[in-house]
């Protein structure tokens, strides 16, 4: 999937605000954690509010508290067979979902989950690579929708901070350090 981006942006000519090397190399350097996942599935990895639909249930099956319940996605653009945990990056865009144990598509994750989510060192550092991933694809599909550097220079350089944090986080002991305070 990296190989695909990293040979788009060439095709496009992105300039991306990180070496290339720097993020082919990140699939081998972490295969160990990337390997624990045993049951992937099919995964929409765009599911923010907009492409969600729901509604309330009619008369009279209505909850009483009035929630809303799922009932169409739209835009598979970015479908594919993958790690369950992938599909908690897009939602939170910009955010860490591990930063916010209350948050509600958690709540339901966790709900719905077969196993227990629990933040462990492993499953941070596939949640970095992951919100790495969507940072990298924000950025090279910039041409595909009229974005460029120039005229959204405040994007570009927003997601070239979130690479480099995401890189910075995989790198240092941080990521253990998180893993130890997020076991909620």
């Amino acid at each position: 999937m990296l190989d695909g981006l990293l040979a788009d942006a060439a095709d496009w000519d992105v300039r991306l605000p990180i070496p290339p090397d720097r993020i082919r190399e990140l699939p081998e350097r972490y295969a160990s954690v990337l390997d624990e996942v045993r049951r992937p599935a099919l995964l929409h990895f765009d599911g923010w509010d907009g492409n969600l639909l729901a509604e309330p249930e009619p008369e009279p099956e209505a909850d009483a508290d009035g929630s809303l319940h799922l009932r169409g996605i739209v835009d598979g653009e970015r479908f594919l067979f993958g790690d369950p945990l992938m599909d908690l990056v897009s939602p939170l865009i910009y955010r860490r979902v591990e930063d916010e144990p209350d948050n509600p598509l958690l709540r339901g994750y966790r709900a719905a989950a077969t196993d227990p989510v629990v933040f462990d060192e492993a499953t941070l550092r596939r949640l970095s690579l992951y919100r790495l991933h969507l940072y990298l694809l924000m950025t090279v599909e910039m041409p595909s929708r009229g974005i460029t550097r120039q005229n959204r220079p405040d994007r570009f350089e927003r997601l070239a901070d979130l690479l480099d944090h995401e890189l910075t986080e995989l790198r240092r002991d941080g990521v253990q350090r998180r893993a130890r305070n997020s076991t909620r």
